[in-house]
């Protein structure tokens, strides 16, 4: 849920935050409790990422 929500607003933290209705604060806690972490998403593959 909080993954979808901050994917959904490009993670902005802000907007995440009070569309979830918790603080901003609260937010970033839990992003770092869940080690959720822009960079580390994971991605779709693509064509190179299928084996032949």
């Amino acid at each position: 849920m909080i993954y979808e929500k901050l994917k959904k607003t490009h993670w902005n933290k802000t907007k995440a935050a009070d569309e979830l209705g918790i603080s901003r604060r609260n937010l970033i806690r839990k992003v770092t409790k869940y080690n959720l972490d822009q960079r580390k998403t994971p991605k779709r593959a693509g064509r190179n990422d299928i084996a032949p």
